[in-house]
C-alpha cells in the first residue's frame, strides 16, 4: 500500500506515521532487547529533504516513545530513493514494546527549513521485522 505525505508546514502536512508495531511482552526473566528493521522505496520532489525516524517505546516505564534510527536523504531531482533503518532499545524489558516508524519532508535547506508545499510524495513497499533479543 502507498503512503501519502505534504511538506511539513503544508496545510495537512507534517510527520507522517508509516507503520505501527508491537512486541509482545517478555516472559524471560531479564526480559529481551527490542531491536527492529525496516525498509521501503518513495518518491521525491527535487530539492527537498526527506527523514525518516525509528522509535520505540518500553511499556513496562513511564517514558515514551525515544529515538532508535533516523536517515536522511536530500533530492536533487525528482527520483524515486530508498530507505532502511534499524534501531534498538539501549535497555532489556519484560513489558510490551511499541515502534512506529515516521516520515517528515522538509525545504531545501536541510530538516530545519520548513516545506509549504501541498505536492504530494508516496512511501511504498514498507516492509521489515520485530523482534526480541537476550
Amino acid at each position: 500500500a502507498q503512503t501519502p505525505f505534504l511538506g511539513n508546514a503544508a496545510s495537512g502536512g507534517g510527520a507522517k506515521i508509516l507503520t505501527t508495531q508491537q512486541l509482545p511482552a517478555s516472559t524471560h526473566p531479564t526480559g529481551h532487547k527490542a531491536f527492529a528493521s525496516v525498509t521501503g522505496w518513495y518518491d521525491s520532489t527535487a530539492n527537498k529533504t526527506y527523514s525518516f525516524k525509528l522509535y520505540m517505546q518500553d511499556t513496562s516505564g513511564s517514558s515514551g516513545y525515544v529515538l532508535v534510527g533516523e536517515t536522511r536523504f536530500k533530492a536533487n531531482t525528482n527520483l524515486y530513493a530508498q530507505f532502511a533503518l534499524s534501531g534498538s532499545l539501549t535497555n532489556p524489558t519484560t513489558g510490551v514494546v511499541n515502534m512506529k516508524l515516521e516520515v517528515t519532508r522538509t525545504g531545501t535547506s536541510g530538516v530545519y527549513a520548513n516545506d509549504n508545499s501541498t505536492a504530494t510524495d508516496v512511501v511504498s513497499e514498507v516492509s521489515g521485522f520485530m523482534l526480541g533479543a537476550r
